[in-house]
């Protein structure tokens, strides 16, 4: 409706207020819920068997701080190499030093995640974590991507590394998460998102990203026997989205 007097609509007491407790504001973002819905959820927190952090492993993506260097859309594709086209150049890249990975993909919910990039991984996994590889071998095995990769070197050396010194220009530019990508299944969402889009992966598939994203997953604890199906499913309710929206940041658009 239309007002054309704000002091007398404000006088026939058409608005009405809620209070809430001072100890719901704090330094965090303010979020004000209907009492009937904050009562409910209570509820639903105060019967909960456990938490979602009791179960399961949340983690964010690998954080290379260049990813248009490292993540490759392949123009053509053979069973040892890539050929990418980056700085009005064609490079060849071997296969052996990627990995396959999502970049910038839209999920629909339950489905798998079907990568549509490949990312140069140039590290080793074993039982005492993520090892970068030597320069040497990088120039023996894999000529054509370090060939690539000293292209770049300038742009490389201009992040600000993690851990890093001169000889490892072309390590990731933070640790997190090299290596959580082991093979187990996992769920993987989008961090912007307006639906629950979570989907299963069981291909290992890699994916960047940090505080803001572009997607987090979640796996489970060791020893735990619950089926990562049952865990997508709970996610994916609408109870546990209406309590993911009541307490996430809103972000423009």
């Amino acid at each position: 409706d239309k007002v054309d007097d704000l002091q007398e609509w404000l006088s026939k007491s058409l608005c009405t207020s809620i209070e809430f407790p001072a100890s719901s504001i704090s330094e965090q973002p303010w979020i004000f819920l209907n009492p009937a819905t904050e009562a409910f959820l209570q509820k639903m927190k105060t019967n909960s068997a456990k938490q979602l952090s009791d179960i399961a492993y949340l983690y964010v993506g690998l954080q290379t701080s260049a990813d248009p260097i490292y993540i490759l859309k392949p123009t053509k594709e053979t069973l040892q190499d890539i050929t990418v086209e980056k700085n009005n150049k064609e490079w060849i890249i071997e296969k052996s030093v990627l990995r396959p990975c999502i970049y910038d993909l839209t999920f629909l919910p339950f489905s798998s995640p079907e990568c549509n990039a490949y990312i140069i991984f140039p590290y080793t996994i074993d039982e005492n974590g993520a090892n970068l590889i030597p320069s040497s071998i990088m120039k023996e095995k894999y000529p054509k991507c370090w060939e690539y990769l000293l292209s770049n070197k300038t742009r490389l050396q201009k992040r600000d590394i993690q851990k890093g010194n001169s000889g490892n220009w072309y390590q990731f530019g933070r640790s997190q998460s090299l290596t959580k990508f082991n093979g187990k299944h996992k769920i993987i969402w989008p961090v912007l998102s307006l639906d629950s889009n979570y989907v299963y992966d069981d291909k290992d598939v890699l994916f960047t990203g940090g505080g803001n994203g572009p997607y987090y997953a979640l796996r489970m604890k060791d020893g735990q026997q619950l089926s990562l199906f049952y865990l997508l499913g709970i996610l994916s309710h609408p109870m546990i989205e209406m309590l993911v929206k009541s307490k996430a940041s809103t972000f423009r658009g």
